[in-house]
């Protein structure tokens, strides 16, 4: 999937959802033929494990965006280039792949009569047609996956300082399927003028199912039993109209486009517990809809050493949320959060870029200015913050880089930008979710953005069959938001501990990356990264609001930690092509604590049955199942040893057609 190939790009990394970083930051701008789009939602890219990598032509990686390229996205920006084919009449393929996920645990279920899923079935079939004529060029891509899977698996274990000991597992066993389709339409009436109409829809359903024990690890007393169903359909729609000029000079063009996007999720949830406290149910069911209509203008113009962007953007994004609860005796639901939120935001963007390019150097500067607007209703009920919530503030984004040719060879460049990144409906969202009733994830309607600036120097050198290149860079990062732990205390008879959104204070990332390939003999590519990074967390102090008002603070951290990723490629005999990816991330400090060390090895190849018509892709990821997440957290009275034991290995043999 794209997901998987992004995993084996430079200094990138997964998180457990699907969360795609940059040298050691998720907040990643991902965008499709240099475009926001609703492909990977708006901060998650989950959607990218639906999606067929054999229809990307290219993924490109933009360290130190310019000012032409929205603000958001402090680590940078990932840019999905779609195949286009050029060739007359008809074209495309087919295929129908086949798999199984999760063959091997890690660990041993906690005593249930569920437990987790394992050897997972998947089915995959898709389809790819395009047309082109003189005029006009039609395409259609169409993705259905159909699977057992296993998208979280998190064992907790809580050390609380009175000495009390309480394990948990949380298995979401899932049923799913999920389908995308892509389509649209160039007109090109002539060589001057092209307009794009495209659309995706992509939608997901699904039937989770969990049984969750809490044992007292000290006698092996089940201490209460929680298990759940739920019924959640998700996706969203996105819809662009595009057109674009060229003028006679070359590289003199305009650009208009405008787009809608509706991602949606609507999430039920039928709880049940038996415990001395209570035998009982609940219910909730939520809907949130998170809209977005950007529209924008590009215009570029050559001059004799370069050339000048400038463009606008006018942006309106809103998210009404509402929330239905059936409580049954002793509910553990919270009450007083209201039936409903209102979160809404307009952007109003102008930027001016100049590109200067000389024999020896190129200089590139610009200049982003962003008005933002934001209010948030909460309904009247709402009695855990004061108020609706609104601000608006005006920030200016600058960038600049330059270039510096050594020679035919070499190159050195240093660059500066600034970058925001704005909550989206999971951080902003005020409803907990209830998988895990002991520990509660929720957001925080009072999240501000926080506000990046990056300065980086490198040098880069080619060689007769290979390259490399070295950067030095520094983000210093402020108002940071980040899940935290926090006890609460508000419910005499459960543990209750908050996992919640917060903007928790400054930080900085001072590291070196080093990316390097060659041509080792005629049928063997590789190719490896390596980043190596200083993480440094300050100290914080807040007042928490949910579900009481209480003291807050964080310790300072610094840990070195580092990441790599090797890639061999071998061109074996009869056209076959083999890829193994090894991928390593060290431990390293997070916030309230530490993220354990964790590695994969993926391997895939591709085997022509019919010389340019079929062909046969067999894949394996995380062959040794070792990519799980473990976090080490220090909270104010408990200690939570948390590890996610997710489906990330998946063995998976895909048959392709070509026509």
């Amino acid at each position: 999937t794209l997901l998987d190939a992004l995993k084996g790009l430079p200094g990138v990394t997964v998180d457990q959802d699907g969360r795609v970083s940059l040298r050691g930051s998720d907040q990643v701008a991902i965008v499709v033929d240099g475009r926001q789009s609703s492909l990977t939602g708006f901060g998650s890219q989950r959607g990218l494990d639906s999606v067929s990598a054999a229809n990307i032509e290219a993924i490109e990686i933009i360290h130190n965006p310019s000012a032409r390229f929205d603000a958001a996205g402090m680590a940078g920006i990932i840019n999905i280039i779609y195949k286009q084919d050029d060739q007359r009449g008809w074209s495309g393929d087919i295929g129908l792949g086949g798999g199984v996920g999760q063959m091997t645990r890690q660990r041993p279920d906690l005593p249930t009569d569920l437990g987790s899923f394992v050897n997972n079935p998947k089915v995959l079939p898709s389809v790819n047609v395009s047309y082109r004529a003189e005029k006009v060029r039609t395409f259609f891509q169409g993705e259905l996956l159909l699977q057992d899977d296993l998208p979280n698996n998190e064992f907790n274990t809580r050390y609380y300082d009175d000495g009390r000991i309480i394990e948990s597992q949380v298995p979401e066993n899932r049923e799913q399927y999920h389908y995308t389709v892509r389509g649209g339409a160039d007109w090109m009436p002539n060589a001057s003028n092209t307009l794009t109409a495209s659309a995706i829809y992509d939608f997901e359903r699904h039937t989770d199912i969990a049984q969750v024990p809490f044992i007292l690890t000290n006698t092996g007393v089940r201490q209460r039993f929680w298990f759940w169903r739920e019924q959640e359909d998700t996706g969203f729609t996105n819809v662009a109209l595009d057109y674009s000029r060229r003028f006679s000079a070359p590289g003199h063009s305009l650009r208009l486009n405008a787009q809608y996007t509706r991602g949606l999720e609507d999430e039920a949830y039928f709880l049940n517990e038996e415990s001395p406290i209570r035998i009982g149910t609940d219910m909730t069911h939520l809907v949130a809809a998170e809209n977005t209509l950007p529209l924008s203008l590009d215009y570029t113009r050559p001059t004799p050493t370069g050339r000048i962007e400038l463009g606008g953007k006018v942006q309106r994004r809103w998210i009404p949320v509402t929330y239905t609860v059936e409580r049954g005796v002793q509910s553990v639901i919270y009450e007083g959060l209201g039936d409903y939120s209102d979160w809404e935001e307009d952007i109003l963007a102008a930027y001016a870029n100049l590109v200067h390019i000389r024999p020896s150097y190129t200089v590139e500067a610009g200049l982003r200015v962003e008005q933002t607007a934001v209010t948030y209703g909460l309904a009247s009920e709402n009695i855990y913050y004061p108020g609706d919530d609104a601000y608006d503030y005006l920030e200016l984004f600058p960038n600049a880089k330059v270039t510096y040719r050594l020679g035919v060879r070499d190159r050195v460049h240093v660059a500066y930008n600034r970058r925001i990144d704005r909550p989206g409906e999971p951080e902003l969202r005020i409803f907990p979710k209830y998988d895990d009733p002991e520990l509660l994830k929720v957001g925080n309607p009072y999240l501000r953005p926080q506000f990046t600036n990056a300065i980086e120097a490198g040098y880069g050198r080619t060689w007769e069959g290979g390259s490399s290149t070295t950067a030095v860079y520094l983000r210093d990062i402020r108002d940071a938001f980040s899940r935290i732990y926090a006890i609460d205390n508000s419910n005499p008879s459960y543990d209750v501990v908050n996992r919640m959104y917060q903007n928790a204070g400054n930080s900085r990332q001072t590291g070196v990356q080093l990316h390097a390939e060659q041509q080792v003999l005629a049928p063997w590519r590789l190719s490896g990264n390596v980043n190596v990074f200083r993480n440094d967390i300050d100290a914080f102090s807040t007042t928490l609001l949910f579900p009481t008002a209480r003291p807050f603070s964080l310790a300072a951290s610094t840990e070195m930690s580092w990441d790599l990723t090797v890639n061999s490629r071998f061109q074996l005999p009869r056209a076959i092509d083999l890829q193994v990816n090894y991928i390593y991330y060290a431990g390293r400090n997070v916030t309230q604590g530490r993220e354990r060390a964790r590695s994969s090895v993926d391997v895939s190849t591709t085997i022509p049955l019919a010389p340019e018509r079929v062909e046969l892709l067999l894949s394996v990821s995380d062959l040794f199942n070792d990519f799980a997440v473990v976090r080490e957290i220090e909270g104010e009275g408990v200690r939570t040893v948390y590890e996610n034991l997710l489906e990330t290995q998946v063995a998976m043999a895909t048959v392709r057609v070509k026509f």
